[in-house]
């Protein structure tokens, strides 16, 4: 996909990787360009969710990507039935961004995640992937915001649903995140990882709606 990456100071580029496929496949590379991200192993998982059929979900980052025009390329091993590319420019992270990760399976209405921070005034960034069904949109958890959604297409098991999204973090601890999808119940996969800020905001004492944001611009989503 490309697009156009904002300037974003103390950056972070965080791409997330969904998909579907009827067979096994790996997600061989992210590139930006011709440079190659790095994979979060603790946040990314193929979700085998009934014989035979597999959702995929990967978290690749890299610190201080430059502006401009960007090109993000993936690799499969094999085809895919359905995927998506979603990219993401953090801003005022730490040096040394990546903290703890985890991943969750399961079915319903409702992705959800708890992750152990291990570092104080964090940010818990969170995706999911589940079977599309009868589509419908997100509503975030309490106190986490929402960063996007969408859906790949029309097909009940072929295509998927994704929805982004983060919560604040105040000590070191578990954080759950969630959404709740109004339509969709279905079989979902959710990845999460830990990042740290440059320096403690406050922002884990203030509701969604008033802390600074943690994305200072979506770069966009892709489905294919």
């Amino acid at each position: 996909m490309t697009h156009t990456a904002p300037a974003v100071s103390d950056g972070l580029l965080l791409v997330f990787v969904h998909g579907r496929s009827s067979a096994a496949r790996t997600i061989s590379s992210v590139k930006r360009g011709a440079t190659d991200l790095t994979k979060i192993g603790g946040a990314s998982i193929r979700n085998e969710y009934v014989a035979g059929f597999y959702h995929y979900l990967e978290f690749w980052y890299e610190i201080g990507p430059p502006s401009g025009s960007q090109t993000i390329n993936t690799v499969y091993s094999g085809s895919m039935s359905s995927d998506v590319v979603e990219v993401f420019y953090l801003s005022g992270v730490h040096g040394s961004p990546v903290g703890n990760s985890g991943t969750n399976t399961g079915s319903g209405t409702t992705p959800t995640i708890d992750l152990v921070t291990g570092t104080a005034q964090s940010w818990v960034v969170a995706s999911a992937t589940q079977r599309r069904a009868n589509g419908g949109t997100y509503t975030a958890g309490a106190d986490d915001v929402k960063l996007g959604e969408g859906e790949t297409g029309a097909a009940t098991a072929a295509d998927v649903l994704w929805v982004g999204l983060y919560t604040a973090a105040g000590a070191a601890g578990t954080y759950t995140v969630s959404a709740v999808n109004g339509t969709s119940s279905s079989q979902w996969t959710v990845g999460a990882v830990e990042i740290k800020e440059l320096s403690s905001s406050g922002h884990a004492h203030r509701k969604a709606g008033g802390r600074v944001p943690l994305v200072s611009k979506i770069g966009g989503a892709l489905a294919s």
